[in-house]
């Protein structure tokens, strides 16, 4: 017997290294996941002086030692100096430095870097030009580099999906053996006498370890191969220091480790029948099904889920599923080499009666599994899926599509064997082999057998259908770990700017009309066109120039703004001038006011266009950022945690629904109890709790009327004056006794949208901290008496000026 069991576990491992040898010939195009997704300078910004840095930002937090800029003239010489220079405030930026007598010309900048998270490859350039002193481009064309470590796509190369899959499958059913063993073929001997009982307890251990030994060699191949790869793309074996280096190194060292320990540990149960018999072997399977989860849980920190705010809740989500896949999976692979291993080893009702019991067992762990796979995979939808419309409008949610399809396939096979097959073995058994008097008749019993007999031939052939489509499966579960996320692909569609702004507002007695077309994160062209009223002439304009505010709510006023201006060019019409600039340069919402001067007349300023949302998906607000936050933002913590408790109740159910024989009652009244529970309060989460989530506005959802302006008035001089002054110059009589003096109204309400205004209000000024230099009042004034001082503040500071001027038809009124 253990010359069978070694013969088979080293078969096994030359099949994988065969596996890997032919994983390692196919061709394609590498992946990418940290995504470029703006740069300073941006694609082809014409400068008239040199940039002190060239910065740049991704989708993803960057391995610093892989990580690399430069910057290239047309000769493709290296023009910059030093090395790639980091931001411990923000894993995703890189930047590097150029000369600052950099002379004019058309340069290249070239990236490259290893996403910390899951350690893939990206690369890719983009060029800016320096100006002659007379303002012409200069001459030459921008260098196109080759031979850049990663390549741009969604999809990852079938090397890649080859190796992730093969690595996968082998962790899945090395640790589904082993929970296998100890849930199932194990426990499922304990009614059996000694003798039948340890033969039964030493063949369930050397069945599973003849699963660990070849497949934990599978993983450890799979990851030196990946290592590889990696260490080739970057530049060759010499980079082989990165598995030590780097975050993904790390892991991956960890499940080689891992990987080897398991074989160490299992080798022993699976060549030797003394040592199965021994008392090591229970706690060398204990200490295997342990380093299976971690194994497992490496897969996890490398994913996708390890991306982005709340890590815990995704990788632990996903830890959940990668583990629930192996204990299904690995016992489907076992289920088959049970019933063989049982027609060599037990007789006659001793063999039905305990294969009876391990398909009670089996079915409850599968429940189980299912039940979580079916949880953590809706939980891991909400965190990838950013929007319902990326499920088909990404390549992620394509793929992710197609696994479904699998999936689809599965359930009815698995329903077959989990509500048809396994219930009428089971029955048969029964029938055959329970108490004397519930056996059947003489002239039935035939019957029973010649049933008995085709469910025992028919089952492990359906147990086999069914993990071959859970192969299936689990290969585009491969594809999908190593394809740039619905999110990430949204991020970078976001960097390519598309359509335009048209917005027209007053400016003194003109009206001017502003157009932004590209509009996004890039060079556009900013057109002014003046119209002056009907029958007067518009005058000699001298010059327009137009100026940017960046409107973030998170930095406080005393962090100042953001802003950048440029100076219009006339054009052929005299009313509109215009000019190609990179004036918005960061996503989310800006604030542009046009500022004209004309010959013998008074500069006139124009009123505030806002243009929100530049950058489009990555000027999103509420992205989650903390180790703890929930890790998707479509839905509350209210929908979250009922959706959660009503998969806990419907689990609960179908385990009490499929609860084994060998269950007490107490037991299984708990768990029926636990589920009715589990339902009431998850619908009532879902259904019975407000669960209207708060999205931030950028304009007042109150009109400013007079009344309004009125009462805002009145709230500012009771709440506001004391520090901030009656005009607003931060001369109130509270001023002495703060410790900075609040920022004047008039350099900031200009330049932020309503909402920031209506934020800082709200939450105080830190928003996110406890200690504020301006306090809350959301406890003092109620909603809609916020809107009326923010309607107030508009109409007061909204030029940039003090100017206590209410409607015609209004009086001031004091507080």
């Amino acid at each position: 017997m253990r010359r069978s069991w070694a013969t088979r576990g080293l078969l096994g491992a030359l099949g994988a290294a065969v596996a890997l040898a032919v994983a390692l010939g196919l061709p394609g195009d590498a992946g990418a996941h940290a995504v470029l997704e703006r740069s300073a300078p941006v694609q082809s910004q014409q400068l008239a002086a040199p940039p002190e840095l060239v910065e740049t930002w991704y989708s993803e937090p960057l391995e610093r030692s892989l990580t690399e800029l430069e910057v290239l003239d047309v000769q493709a010489n290296p023009v910059h100096q030093g090395e790639t220079i980091f931001s411990d405030d923000d894993p995703r930026y890189a930047a590097i430095a150029v000369a600052p007598d950099l002379p004019p010309g058309i340069y290249t900048v070239t990236y490259q870097n290893v996403s910390r998270v899951d350690g893939h490859t990206w690369s890719g350039f983009f060029s800016f030009v320096v100006l002659n002193p007379d303002g012409t481009v200069p001459a030459g064309e921008a260098v196109v580099p080759t031979g850049l470590a990663g390549q741009v796509g969604s999809l990852p190369d079938n090397t890649d999906s080859a190796l992730r899959w093969i690595g996968l499958l082998a962790a899945a059913l090395l640790g589904g053996a082993l929970f296998f063993a100890a849930l199932v073929s194990g426990p499922a001997g304990q009614f059996l006498d000694a003798a039948p009982r340890g033969r039964v307890e030493r063949s369930a251990l050397a069945a599973a370890s003849a699963v660990v030994v070849p497949a934990a060699a599978a993983v450890a191949l799979s990851t030196v191969a990946q290592l590889w790869l990696l260490a080739d793309r970057l530049g060759g074996l010499g980079e082989l220091g990165i598995l030590v280096s780097t975050r993904t190194g790390e892991l991956w060292l960890a499940r080689t480790g891992l990987a080897l320990a398991l074989v160490v540990l299992s080798l022993p149960v699976l060549r030797s029948e003394a040592y199965r018999s021994g008392r090591h072997a229970p706690v060398a399977a204990l200490l295997a099904s342990v380093g299976a989860l971690g194994l497992l849980m490496t897969y996890s920190l490398g994913s996708h889920a390890a991306t982005g705010g709340g890590e815990f809740w995704a990788a632990g989500s996903d830890f959940v599923h990668v583990a629930a896949t192996a204990a299904w999976l690995g016992a489907l692979f076992q289920l088959p080499l049970l019933f063989w291993w049982t027609g060599r080893r037990l007789e006659g009702a001793e063999r039905v009666l305990y294969r009876a019991n391990a398909l009670d067992r089996f079915s409850w762990l599968a429940v189980v599994s299912v039940v979580l796979l079916i949880g953590t995979g809706v939980f891991n939808g909400f965190v990838q899926l950013p929007t319902l419309e990326s499920l088909w409008d990404t390549t992620y949610g394509r793929v992710l599509m197609a696994k479904l399809a699998l999936i689809m396939l599965l359930l009815p096979v698995a329903g077959i064997n989990a509500f048809l097959v396994k219930p009428a073995l089971v029955c048969a058994i029964d029938a055959l082999h329970d108490e004397q008097a519930e056996r059947p008749r003489a002239q039935d019993r035939r019957r029973f057998e010649e049933r008995l007999a085709r469910l025992q031939w028919l089952l492990p052939r359906t147990t086999i259908a069914e993990l071959a489509l859970g192969v299936a499966v689990l290969a585009s579960v491969s594809v999908l770990a190593q394809s740039t996320t619905a999110e990430g692909e949204l991020r970078q569609e976001a960097t390519r700017p598309s359509g335009s702004f048209v917005a027209t507002l007053s400016a003194d007695e003109l009206q001017a009309e502003l157009t932004i077309a590209p509009l996004g994160i890039t060079v556009s062209t900013f057109t002014v066109k003046l119209t002056p009223p009907a029958g007067t002439p518009l005058g000699e304009v001298l010059g327009v120039r137009l100026s940017a505010a960046f409107d973030d709510p998170n930095l406080p006023p005393s962090a100042g703004r953001t802003s950048t201006t440029v100076d219009l060019e006339a054009t052929d019409d005299p009313a509109a001038w215009s000019k190609q600039s990179a004036l918005l340069t960061q996503p989310g919402d800006w604030r542009l006011q046009a500022r004209i001067r004309r010959r013998g007349m008074d500069d006139v300023d124009s009123e505030f266009f806002s243009v929100p949302s530049v950058g489009g998906f990555l000027a999103r607000r509420d992205e989650p950022r903390g180790l703890f936050d929930l890790p998707f933002t479509s839905v509350g913590p209210n929908v979250a945690g009922g959706g959660a408790m009503i998969a806990l109740g419907l689990g609960a159910f179908l385990i009490w629904r499929n609860r084994p024989r060998w269950w007490e009652r107490e037991v299984s009244t708990a768990i029926g109890l636990s589920s009715v529970f589990a339902l009431i309060a998850g619908a009532i989460l879902v259904f019975g709790v407000d669960v209207h989530q708060t999205r931030f506005q950028s304009e007042s959802p109150i009109p400013p009327t007079t009344e309004s302006i009125l009462m805002g008035q009145a709230l500012f001089e009771r709440n506001c004056v004391s520090c901030h002054g009656q005009t607003g110059e931060s001369d109130g009589p509270g001023v002495a006794a703060l410790p900075l003096p609040p920022p004047r109204l008039g350099d900031h309400v200009p330049f932020h949208n309503d909402g920031t205004i209506f934020l800082w209000i709200s939450e105080g000024i830190p928003v996110d901290e406890a200690q504020k230099y301006m306090p809350s009042f959301k406890d003092q004034l109620s909603e809609e008496e916020r809107w009326h001082l923010v309607n107030f503040l508009r109409k007061t500071f909204g030029s940039g000026r003090f100017v206590p001027v209410l409607p015609d038809d209004a009086t001031p009124q004091g507080g």
